[in-house]
């Protein structure tokens, strides 16, 4: 697999800065929101209930590579992400376009929103090479995200 660049940073690509008002919107969010998975980052479906998988041959970022295997994992982490407040400043009817995580001590995912009617998004892991990977691991550690287990 040839080595991934590291994406230009993008106005999407910024952690929102959240006041009391949306972090109390953010935990709602988080009641609401749903792992729904996208076979272009997955070799196995496993339980994500997606069908064959689409793995795009020369994608970047698989899923397995994080270790998260069950939907169940990855919803939770999504849930946490919001309680974080680990999103985007852009956002889609009030979903942000994305979302950032870290599972284990230094693995960063990202979630994109696919649904912004059902709140649904699909993850993948960003590239260590990534600058803004260094940020989302700075902030992900700085709250208490990083004391519970991804």
């Amino acid at each position: 697999m040839r080595r991934a660049e590291p994406r230009k940073d993008n106005r999407n690509r910024k952690l929102v800065d959240a006041d009391e008002t949306a972090a109390r919107l953010l935990e709602e969010l988080a009641k609401k929101v749903r792992y729904g998975g996208n076979s272009d980052h997955k070799l196995n479906p496993g339980d994500f209930g997606i069908g064959a998988t689409g793995f795009r041959r020369g994608a970047e970022s698989l899923c397995e590579s994080t270790g998260i295997l069950h939907k169940a994992v990855a919803q939770r982490l999504l849930e946490q992400a919001f309680l974080q407040k680990m999103v985007s400043r852009q956002e889609r009817d009030g979903w942000p376009a994305l979302v950032w995580a870290v599972v284990g001590d230094d693995c960063v995912v990202e979630a994109r929103l696919d649904n912004k009617g059902q709140g649904t998004y699909h993850g993948y892991p960003l590239s260590r090479a990534d600058a803004f990977a260094e940020k989302v691991l700075k902030a992900w550690r700085e709250s208490d995200g990083g004391s519970r287990d991804g």
